[in-house]
């Protein structure tokens, strides 16, 4: 006669490893992006180094690193810039944290932008784009950047 729960420690071991080595993924929440400011470090007439300040914010309870971002920013709807930053960091749980993206503009996407820039200050509309790589417990996820306003 056999054993009916011959197998059972099996089974209840693999549905515990499925539940835990698949419940983070869908809980885990997408970093959310607000640009905080442009910092001009130089202008010549090659072009311009400035630096965009954006804040990161973490709405998972959890920590997260960031293992790598990728990011185009955009002035009214003109790439101004792409980059990306291979260099991990910590996010706390809920918390948030300042980080200067560094943007190179050439002079032939000054020269876009010019007319754009002339008369009476208007708001500028301005767009990020890319994607982030975010490492929590133990599994490392991707999540597309989209940030857009006026400024």
């Amino acid at each position: 006669m056999q054993k009916p729960f011959r197998y059972f420690p099996l089974v209840v071991l693999f549905l515990l490893l499925a539940v835990f080595a698949c419940a983070p993924a869908p809980m885990l929440t997408r970093p959310e992006w607000r640009l905080q400011g442009v910092r001009i470090e130089r202008i010549d007439l090659s072009g311009a180094s400035i630096g965009v300040a954006v804040q990161l914010t973490n709405p998972n309870a959890v920590g997260i690193t960031v293992q790598h971002l990728s990011y185009r920013f955009y002035l009214h709807e003109v790439e101004i810039a792409s980059g990306e930053k291979t260099v991990p960091f910590e996010l706390p749980g809920h918390g948030s944290v300042d980080i200067l993206l560094p943007v190179e503009v050439r002079l032939k996407q000054a020269r876009e932008l010019a007319p754009l820039l002339k008369g009476p200050p208007e708001e500028i509309d301005y767009r990020l784009e890319g994607e982030a790589t975010v490492r929590a417990m133990g599994m490392e996820k991707r999540f597309p950047i989209h940030h857009a306003g006026k400024k």
